[in-house]
């Protein structure tokens, strides 16, 4: 019997490498895990996370996606597992499903959205998540990012 190939396992499969993500993808990435981090050692989130959403120009962001980890975090039935730490290379477990989902936003999927996301979060908050997502979403989109077109970003040396 062959397992059910959902939207995230289908990501999962085509791309692990966060550098092969589409820019949104790996800003989201990086900042999930640096949030993560964060509040395990209860650092002020603007000051570990501040400076990445200004220089990307997208600070009015930071505020939507801390309010989007916030309901994963405290809606998921069980702990959601995220890159052990910004570099990790790979993209893991929970980060495939909630790219997923703001992939599914930002292709205007909305009811497609939550049934993703509520593979993380309890279904009765899978909404709740999704509005602050499409802010999020949006914001990154205007700043140039995008979780569809495939744009990477790259570390230059100066």
């Amino acid at each position: 019997m062959r397992p059910e190939r959902t939207e995230h396992t289908k990501l999962n499969k085509r791309v692990n490498a966060v550098e092969k993500l589409p820019a949104a993808s790996q800003f989201t990435v990086f900042a999930m895990r640096v949030w993560s981090s964060v509040m395990r050692q209860k650092i002020p989130l603007d000051h570990a996370l501040g400076r990445l959403f200004t220089d990307f120009s997208c600070q009015p962001a930071l505020t939507l996606f801390d309010e989007c980890m916030v309901i994963a975090a405290l809606s998921a039935p069980t702990p959601m597992t995220l890159g052990c730490c910004p570099s990790n290379p790979n993209v893991v477990a929970e980060e495939v499903i909630v790219l997923s989902c703001l992939r599914a936003i930002e292709n205007k999927s909305t009811a497609k959205a939550e049934t993703i996301i509520a593979k993380v979060v309890m279904q009765p908050m899978a909404r709740t998540f999704c509005r602050p997502a499409a802010e999020f979403v949006q914001h990154l989109n205007t700043s140039g990012l995008s979780f569809v077109k495939n744009p990477r970003l790259s570390l230059v040396e100066l």
